[in-house]
């Protein structure tokens, strides 16, 4: 069937945090999704426009998105990203994208969730090419390590980790629903005791400023301490 005027977004929430607006999508129930001249949006703001965008409806082992698109500062691109799971508590995913004015960008993620064990978390990479005119480095990169688990029905640790080249990176490769403009990275790490009414944490953490002339620089560095 077609819809008029209709939304497309993977986003859960109500109202969601991003979509695709079109005056015009063909569904196909169960199978695919097909628009044009769409306009993703995070909130009331317009992020890019996509002249065609494809989606599969179809239950499956893995995920295979091709997403051309127009953006002032980077010209027209397309990004690709191949996600498959490679067991069933493990998944990983590869991107990549060309941007006309930048050029390509590769990045990977792996995700993992042992639910019986109570350990999750996720590491993601990301380097890219800076072509642009005035650009003050040609290669950018951005990493980030996230880590969850529970030892004990007491004790809980946890590792919330993000690195940069410098700010660019750090503001244009984000999800949609997150994007924000960013000039600090921070990264925490702690170890968690509760029993009752009684907790005890030792905590760490670190603070690295960002810039696109100087890359980055550390602010802050904080020891582990108990809480």
């Amino acid at each position: 069937f077609v819809m008029l005027d209709g939304v497309a977004t993977s986003c859960d929430l109500d109202p969601p945090h991003y979509r695709i607006e079109s005056k015009r999508l063909r569904v196909r129930p169960e199978e695919s999704i097909f628009l044009t001249r769409g306009v993703m949006k995070t909130g009331d703001i317009p992020v890019f426009y996509m002249p065609l965008y494809w989606a599969s409806l179809r239950p499956r082992k893995y995920n295979l998105q091709v997403q051309p698109g127009y953006n002032e500062g980077l010209g027209v691109y397309a990004k690709g990203m191949f996600g498959y799971p490679l067991s069933p508590s493990t998944y990983g995913r590869v991107t990549l994208d060309s941007y006309q004015k930048s050029g390509w960008a590769v990045g990977g993620a792996f995700l993992y969730d042992w639910p019986d064990i109570d350990r999750r978390g996720a590491i993601q990479g990301l380097w890219a090419q800076d072509r642009r005119q005035g650009s003050q480095r040609p290669e950018r990169w951005g990493a980030s390590v996230r880590h969850f688990e529970r030892f004990t029905p007491s004790l809980v640790g946890t590792v919330d980790g993000e690195f940069a080249s410098d700010d660019i990176v750090a503001n244009t490769n984000q999800p949609q629903d997150t994007r924000r403009v960013r000039r600090e990275m921070r990264s925490t790490s702690a170890l968690t005791w509760s029993r009752g009414n009684h907790t005890a944490r030792a905590y760490g953490d670190a603070v690295i400023v960002l810039s696109s002339d100087t890359g980055v620089a550390l602010q802050r560095a904080t020891l582990p301490r108990l809480e």
